[in-house]
């Protein structure tokens, strides 16, 4: 039974030996291949330098393309189980052997470990963990609802008002940027903000107090501001779009007229040829005398 053991890893240069070394160890029956999701960091350098197993994305897809990419690979190889192992080194490979024969022995189609049923290995602090189950009890008792992403819980703080804006059939969720981060998707920085206007505002103001505000809030010098920071808006977007097609409009026009232009010149100049030609005739009958 072959199986395979998925290490998404984004910025995982301390840890990522370590990860692939406890596997090696602890269970030695598995293969491992890490998904590089486009680190910043030293972590492709790390894997090449040690030989280790490893798919370089391209770009950065998130935890779920990595995972997903790795899925794809165990399908791709022909492995019989695939396991996510996380490449900060919080997960235990002793325990992939006991999960394997579970699944095997009940006919199971997955298995899902976690720590804290048994309150046993990596662990928060005391204060942190007091402080959530607090937190916790107080909003259930005035929500009442909780959902889980991943291994975490999350509560139910409220509910927004519907916008009107049709965003498809996708269900919006909303939790503060710095959760959001951390503890779903693992991302240090913010390629880009969506934001939504109220109707009726000038989006020209507003994008200019935008960058404003961006560019004073990150220190950005006024020299560097064009490259540091883009805003715009759709509207600025689709004028932007109309104005190339116009402008392509434009060129195909000029294009057509071109051809015309050369191809009436092309056929006049085949007419004169004839004319010149058939006086050049003419002209050889008369001197002949016919």
């Amino acid at each position: 039974m072959k199986k395979l053991a998925i290490i998404p890893a984004y910025n995982e240069q301390g840890s990522i030996l370590k990860t692939v070394n406890d596997l090696k160890q602890n269970a030695p029956d598995f293969d491992y291949i890490i998904i590089n999701d486009c680190s910043t960091d030293d972590t492709q350098r790390i894997c090449e330098e040690n030989n280790l197993h490893v798919v370089n994305l391209p770009v950065n897809l998130g935890i779920g393309g990595g995972v997903q990419t790795g899925y794809q690979y165990a399908k791709t190889h022909d492995y019989d189980i695939a396991v996510q192992f996380d490449g900060d080194g919080q997960h235990n490979a002793k325990f992939l052997d006991a999960m394997v024969q579970k699944l095997v022995n009940e006919e199971l189609d997955m298995v899902i470990g976690s720590r804290y049923i048994e309150k046993k290995g990596f662990q928060s602090s005391g204060l942190r963990r007091l402080g959530i189950r607090y937190f916790s009890w107080l909003i259930r008792r005035v929500t009442g609802q909780t959902i889980t992403l991943g291994n975490d819980e999350y509560t139910i703080v409220g509910i927004v008002p519907a916008t009107g804006m049709n965003m498809g059939d996708s269900i919006m969720l909303y939790m503060p940027i710095t959760t959001c981060q951390t503890r779903v998707n693992g991302y240090q920085s913010i390629d880009q903000v969506i934001g939504f206007a109220r109707e009726g505002t000038d989006m020209t103001a507003l994008v200019s107090k935008t960058e404003d505000w961006l560019a004073s809030y990150y220190q950005i010098p006024e020299d560097d501001r064009e490259y540091a920071i883009y805003v715009f808006s759709m509207q600025a977007m689709i004028d932007q779009v109309n104005a190339m097609m116009m402008s392509f409009q434009i060129l195909m026009t000029a294009v057509a007229g071109i051809s015309l232009l050369v191809g009436g010149i092309g056929i006049m100049n085949m007419m004169l040829t004839n004319v010149t030609e058939r006086i050049r005739e003419i002209g050889l009958r008369k001197a002949l005398g016919a």
